[in-house]
């Protein structure tokens, strides 16, 4: 991770550092470096890492936590606005910047801050490898430092750059692509004959030629001594191999045992070459990383899948609500115009409602008509004089103060 960040907010900053340590344990090791800054928030993230590397004038550190009041009452009253609070609960949204902050109000605001820097102490510690007591002591309190002084007092592991973690990273990654890929070397060397001394006998190995046959079995991990003799020929130990064929080197227990070609390989030999085949193929093909972003994947694209096709069905269902809405909303005109005729206010227009603002109209216009002519009543017709007006009743609204939760 390259890190360059001041902080910021508390909130998903803890368990983001769980989840970063969680996957350097058990999935890959995650290294932390900064040649910036790596401060509060960013820090408690760098922190769960296996290893953090800073540059010398990078700044590190600032373990606190901080949180600001504002108090707007004076330049809302210098504006003319006057901000009434009223509340259900003593402590509901204590702390607002509508009115000023009362001790009461002030001493909750700093309980909720130390229990978010005691946690803040408490999980550096362990992702350090430190007690609360020393980091709190040597590392916290909302101090920072400089790489180098960082290092000395165990906030970082070591001094170094973007550039040379790369490095290291690559020469690693490079070594081991090398020991995976270079070909093995079989054989020891055994005395030929009782007149040969040590070194003669150093010199003098058994060879066999490899064919496509003998390759494959080796490639399954069968063991050179349990390979057939292709060609039982007695070489130097130096001596190059022509063409594009390859020297195996083995041992043979008695000079001039008969040799074996590959199509004469017993059955024993067969068996396990079988095996190890097997053994192979059954080998993971990618490490943990590889492995888990795949499941992720995957289970991302089962997720995709089934939204896509909820999408689509709710798009069907909306353009088929889209193509009926139009009808029923002139069937509702021209029912409230009806009811309205019906109670002597004149033919009204409806046209500039829809959506809910017309069904809304509509359960007023109804409502009225039933309370005008009840089930079982007798209707009682008032004429309106000839100069008055109708009156759009939703035109007319009141506005209330807004109450939150």
């Amino acid at each position: 991770m390259n890190i360059d960040s001041p902080g910021g907010t508390a909130n998903g900053a803890f368990e983001l550092a769980r989840f970063i340590r969680d996957i350097s344990d058990n999935v890959k090791p995650i290294k932390a470096v900064t040649g910036g800054t790596m401060a509060s928030a960013a820090y408690l993230l760098g922190s769960a890492a296996s290893e953090i590397i800073a540059s010398p004038t990078s700044v590190v550190g600032s373990i606190g936590v901080i949180s600001i009041h504002q108090d707007h009452t004076k330049a809302l009253e210098d504006d003319g606005i006057k901000v009434t609070v009223i509340r259900s609960g003593k402590y509901k949204a204590l702390g607002n910047p509508y009115e000023e902050l009362t001790e009461e109000a002030k001493s909750i605001l700093q309980e909720h801050s130390d229990a978010f820097y005691m946690e803040f102490l408490t999980d550096v510690a362990r992702y350090r490898g430190k007690s609360v007591a020393e980091v709190q002591e040597r590392m916290a309190d909302g101090r920072e430092f400089l790489g180098r002084k960082a290092q000395t007092i165990g906030l970082v592991d070591k001094i170094g750059y973007i550039d040379n973690l790369i490095a290291e990273l690559v020469s690693k990654y490079a070594s081991l692509e090398a020991s995976r890929q270079a070909p093995r070397e079989y054989g020891m060397c055994t005395s030929v004959g009782n007149n040969e001394t040590g070194d003669e006998s150093m010199s003098r190995k058994k060879s066999a030629k490899l064919t496509p046959e003998l390759q494959a079995q080796i490639a399954s991990g069968v063991p050179i001594s349990a390979l057939p003799d292709a060609e039982d020929t007695s070489v130097d130990a130096n001596a190059e191999v022509e063409g594009d064929g390859v020297e195996v080197k083995a041992t043979s227990e008695q000079e001039g045992k008969p040799s074996l070609g590959a199509e004469e390989s017993t059955p024993e030999v067969k068996a396990s070459a079988d095996e190890q085949a097997e053994a192979v193929e059954k080998e993971p093909a990618n490490d943990a990383l590889v492995s888990f972003l795949r499941n992720e994947l995957q289970a991302a694209n089962e997720k995709l899948t089934k939204l896509s096709v909820e999408l689509e069905r709710a798009n069907a269902k909306l353009e088929e609500m889209n193509s009926v809405v139009p009808g029923m909303e002139d069937i509702v005109r021209a029912a409230m115009v009806r009811m309205e005729i019906g109670m002597g206010n004149g033919q009204a227009s409806y046209d500039h409602l829809s959506g809910a603002a017309l069904v809304a109209q509509y359960h007023k216009v109804n409502a009225r008509f039933e309370e005008r002519f009840p089930v079982g009543g007798v209707a009682k017709l008032e004429a309106k004089s000839a100069g008055e007006d109708f009156v759009d009743e939703n035109s007319v609204t009141a506005r209330l103060g807004a109450i939150s939760l």
